[in-house]
């Protein structure tokens, strides 16, 4: 799950139209990935289902093609295990890309031009890449969770209901008693946690 990319920052792709008119949503902007923000600092959150049901197409994905989404879930096991995914493949991948940077003297000419602006870099680069494979590590269980779990809207403590200690949650962020949790706890999608997120909350919790 790219942070940045949620149906923004993407183009409709395809790879070879004489072949397959298929299209694919491709992200371009990729600065906000693999646990890493857009300005250098660190993100350790990972995927949660909560924003990507914000997300219309992949929401209508989950909701009305059980079956299409089944196929796609056999899929990414796969891949996940022994293929792109898997952690192994994609160590080597990043670690390819580490080498090529490190020998070439193109990562030393990084750190020197950009050193502290805006974020200190890692003069071995072996850290971050260290940093990036742990993060994708816990990520593919985020996402192995998401894919073997119901979603239950307004479920911000993620115990799988959604009660008072949800409506809790969102009362003490309003009051300035807690810190907004990553996007779960703005329902509306306004990019503020507010009174209409709590209306939200309630409605979920005394609906029948």
């Amino acid at each position: 799950q790219v942070r940045d990319n949620e149906l923004k920052n993407t183009y409709l792709s395809c790879v070879n139209i004489n072949k397959n008119e298929q299209f694919l949503l491709s992200p371009w902007d990729l600065d906000t990935s693999l646990g890493e923000n857009w300005n250098g600092a660190y993100y350790p959150s990972t995927a949660n289902l909560a924003l990507l049901r914000g997300v219309g197409p992949y929401n209508n994905l989950l909701e009305y093609s059980p079956r299409w989404f089944g196929q796609l879930r056999n899929v990414y096991v796969g891949e996940r295990h022994d293929g792109l995914f898997a952690p192994d493949s994609v160590a080597a991948r990043i670690d390819r890309y580490r080498r090529l940077l490190t020998e070439s003297g193109a990562w030393q000419r990084e750190v020197e031009r950009w050193q502290g602006n805006p974020v200190e870099l890692k003069a071995d680069l072996a850290d971050e890449t260290a940093y990036m494979l742990d993060w994708y590590r816990r990520n593919l269980g985020s996402v192995d969770d998401i894919l073997n779990r119901p979603y239950t809207e307004g479920d911000i403590d993620g115990d799988g209901i959604t009660d008072i200690s949800d409506l809790n949650i969102i009362t003490n962020i309003i009051l300035g008693l807690a810190a907004p949790s990553d996007d779960l706890t703005d329902l509306d999608g306004n990019g503020q946690v507010d009174v209409a997120d709590l209306n939200a909350i309630i409605n979920l919790i005394v609906s029948p």
